[in-house]
């Protein structure tokens, strides 16, 4: 269950304290605090980036860290991490966000996205938010208050809380809420996808494609070399998103399969069914939570049907799913930017996406339908090695009969071809006939569900239609 943050007056060993669950405490180090900055902290940072951490020190627009946390990475570009707000001034009052003691780069930017990713309404402006993460035993100076003594030692090694729990205008510390379960896990974990490039039979120009991105992932050591990092284009997009487009059935999900065997790292397919929720903004939450399990695992994140996610945004703001809509995307955005791992989009119909995704995904990679030797090729991959009456068929026939199939549908085709010798068993064998059974049943498939939503609106391509089965000759006329 949800537990949300503790409101009651806490003494000054308990507020300084962290609590035995190891949720930090969070503190707000201003002479004039802005009312509701706490519980706004407390709901937004993601739960699972402060394990480790002891306290959380808040700070309006100072220069320097209220407190020295974890150290560094070298890869991180200095000791304060800075980010601004995308949305307008009117309509959030947080502008800025700062964060020191971050473990590196990506996990600052996991913070701040966090706390950027939707408007914040507060009672009055807050310009400039500083953020600092303190581990258990570190000692922070008092910030902001000139002159003053140093406190005293704090309980529980912790020098130097002591004075922070009680002084005139400090804000109430508050627990970190734990984040809202879903009814189900938010994606399918593929440990180890278990695939290569043989099992994916794509046009050659699509294989070498994806191949050139698998070789800028491996070897992003050496574009850093030639200063890609320095342009200020590239620099911070640490990360690779792809976009595979293509009708159902062309391959999309298997190719991520392979990806992310190629790249040696599990896959992690998410569940939008379960990303979505009823309640404003718990969807955004999902999404970080999404991100923050596929960074924690070094793994690969793959949205199938990834115009559920990439969909447009609503201009005309009429009711609160409207407003949720748009923090939606603009959380997947932050997010994207803040990713340095492999993000993959699926989905046959691209033509509602938001347009600001375009920009901000590297390679849009269309899967087509596949020809008469891939297949041919399918077919014969998919058809079972010890089936009676195998070695008779002529792959290459049933190909060209298979026009306009996709690659799951021919799939499919090879299944039903197998049923339909079961039906004869025992001491049948495979015929070409049970395969032209199978395609003519996909063709219907095609007919009662077509690619096209109802509508009108825009969809895949239109598939190519069968091949002209030979008749019995013309009569001539006497």
């Amino acid at each position: 269950m949800r537990r949300e943050p503790a409101a009651r007056r806490r003494g000054p060993a308990e507020s300084t304290n962290p609590t035995a669950d190891g949720v930090p405490r969070i503190l707000y180090l201003s002479s004039d605090p802005v009312d509701g900055v706490v519980p706004l902290v407390s709901r937004r940072l993601p739960a699972a980036a402060l394990a480790g951490y002891s306290h959380v020190l808040l700070r309006d627009g100072a220069d320097e860290p209220a407190g020295q946390g974890g150290p560094l990475l070298p890869d991180a570009p200095g000791p304060v991490l800075r980010f601004e707000s995308l949305y307008a001034p009117s309509r959030t009052s947080l502008r800025r966000v700062s964060v020191t003691g971050h473990r590196n780069l990506a996990h600052g930017r996991e913070l701040v996205a966090g706390l950027l990713g939707e408007p914040a309404q507060l009672p009055r402006p807050v310009a400039d938010l500083r953020i600092d993460l303190l581990r258990p035993g570190a000692a922070p100076p008092v910030a902001g208050r000139p002159g003053s003594s140093p406190p005293a030692p704090g309980p529980a090694g912790l020098p130097g809380l002591a004075g922070l729990a009680e002084p005139a205008g400090l804000a109430e510390p508050a627990g970190l809420a734990e984040p809202a379960g879903p009814a189900g896990p938010l994606f399918e974990l593929v440990e180890r996808p278990g695939v290569g490039w043989a099992d994916l039979i794509v046009p050659a120009e699509l294989r070498a494609r994806l191949q050139r991105n698998v070789r800028a992932i491996e070897r992003r050591d050496v574009l850093r070399t030639w200063g890609l990092d320095e342009i200020p284009g590239f620099a911070g997009r640490t990360g690779t998103a792809l976009n595979l487009v293509g009708p159902s059935g062309s391959g999309k999900s298997l190719a991520a399969r392979v990806l992310a065997a190629e790249l040696g790292r599990p896959l992690l397919v998410v569940d939008y069914a379960q990303l979505e929720s009823k309640y404003a903004g718990e969807t955004a939450k999902n999404l970080t939570a999404v991100f923050a399990a596929a960074r924690d695992r070094a793994g690969v994140l793959l949205f199938d049907e990834a115009d559920a996610v990439l969909g447009r945004r609503a201009t005309a703001l009429h009711q609160s799913y409207d407003t949720a809509l748009n923090i939606t995307r603009a959380v997947l955005l932050m997010q994207l930017q803040a990713f340095d791992g492999l993000v993959l989009f699926a989905s046959n119909l691209p033509g509602n996406y938001d347009q600001a995704f375009r920009r901000r995904i590297a390679d849009h990679i269309e899967f087509p339908l596949p020809d008469a030797a891939a297949r041919a090729a399918i077919l014969a991959g998919h058809t079972p090695p010890r089936l009676p009456g195998r070695a008779g068929l002529d792959f290459a026939a049933l190909g060209t009969l298979g026009a306009g199939l996709s690659g799951g549908e021919l799939a499919t085709v090879a299944y039903q071809a197998c049923l339909r010798t079961l039906e004869r068993w025992p001491g049948a064998e495979v015929r070409p006939d049970d395969f032209a059974a199978a395609i003519d049943a996909a063709r219907a498939a095609q007919a009662l569900i077509p690619d096209r939503p109802p509508g009108g609106g825009p969809g895949p391509p239109a598939r190519p239609g069968p091949p002209a089965r030979p008749g019995p000759p013309a009569r001539q006329r006497a």
